[in-house]
This record gives structure tokens, sequence and C-alpha cells, in this order.
């Protein structure tokens, strides 16, 4: 998953297919394997709110559940805001996140939005389903990126053509992850890929199994 140069990513698979486990072992590896200078997280976290274990990690900077709403709104508006000034700030780069880190010689952190559990965000969020939605059409060339995962493609028109013309629409890899199962000890992290200057971050955990 080369997340900088194909974008976001929507990953669908029924109830413990393993989604929250993949976004576990995904935002754990990029976060020891680079500097929150390199990388920030917003996570918007509507499943079991697993992903709390990641809340004092540097590199986090929003940690949002369902019973959020406020915290949610200022969250998409900052994201918004950073876009608008990402925009001006790539201007003289061809408005590209990617030439901006090659060209200019600066450091500035890909922002990693991940949603989970789309379909209970759409359902308590309705209004500010279509704010992601622009979000995440314009997201990935000012260097924000969505992670979505979903429990069933109902929630993004019931049918796989459904899924092809959500990804499609919002510029996600089609087809990135299904999950029917993904208990079989698959290692994610020789798949995801962020540039780095080796700026690694050992997290305070008492111990992984």
């Amino acid at each position: 998953m080369d997340l900088t140069n194909k974008g976001h990513l929507l990953v669908y698979g029924m109830a413990g297919s393993g989604k929250e486990n993949l976004l576990t072992t995904l935002i754990y590896n990029l976060c020891t394997t680079h500097s929150p200078d390199e990388v920030n997280f917003y996570i918007l976290d509507f499943g079991a709110e697993t992903l709390q274990i990641f809340s004092k990690y540097p590199h986090i900077g929003a940690m949002i559940t369902a019973s959020d709403e406020q915290a949610l709104m200022d969250t998409l508006v900052l994201i918004d805001e950073e876009a608008n000034r990402r925009k001006g700030l790539f201007t003289e780069y061809g408005g590209s996140y990617r030439n901006y880190i090659k060209e200019s010689g600066k450091k500035l952190p890909l922002m990693i939005v991940v949603l989970n559990y789309y379909e209970v965000f759409s359902e308590t969020n309705s209004r500010l389903a279509q704010a992601i939605t622009s979000l995440i059409r314009d997201g990935m060339k000012y260097g924000i990126i969505f992670i979505v995962t979903t429990a069933t493609n109902n929630s993004l028109g019931g049918s796989a053509s459904a899924v092809n013309k959500w990804t499609k629409i919002n510029g996600v890899e089609p087809g990135a992850l299904s999950l029917p199962d993904l208990n079989n000890g698959i290692d994610i992290s020789s798949y995801i890929t962020v540039p780095n200057t080796h700026n690694t971050y050992t997290p305070p955990v008492n111990g992984w199994i």
C-alpha cells in the first residue's frame, strides 16, 4: 500500500474479518518507523474504539469517537483549513504535496485520516458526510490521505458496482483491500509505504501479543 503515491484506501469486510487489526498494525508500523514530522494521524473511530490505544502517541493529531460530536466538527474544520493552507503553500510546486517534499527540501507531515466504520459515521453525521467526501476528493494532492473502513458495502450503495463507483468518485484505489478473512497471519508491514528519514519512535507500551 503506497499511501503517498496511490492515495486513499478503502477497507471493507464483515464483522470479525480483521479490519481493526489491520488498522492497528498499520498505525503502529508507521508510528514506529516515522517521526511525527513525517506522519500525523487523525483518527475518527466509530467502531469498538480499540484505536484509542494510540491516543498518547505524538503522531496523533486527534482521536475522535462517536460521542465526540463537537470534537468531530472541530477536527474536520482543522483538516479543511490545513488543506487550504497547503493549497497556497504548494502553488510554486504544481499544487502537489509530492513535488513540495521533493523539491523544497522542507518537511511537512503526511496527514492520514482514519475513518473507522464509515456506515456508523454516515448514519449519525449525515450532514458531515458530504464534507468528508469533499476532503477525500481533494486531499491526496495536499498530502491528506483517508483510510476508510466499512463492515458492509450497503453504506456505499449495496453492491459491488456501488463500491467501485464510490471508490472512483472519491479517488480511492478500486478494490484496494477486501477482507473476507484476515485471520491468516498476514504481515501487512511490508505493504505499507510512506517516505521517511529513519526517525523512529518507540511507543510507551507494556507489551504486544
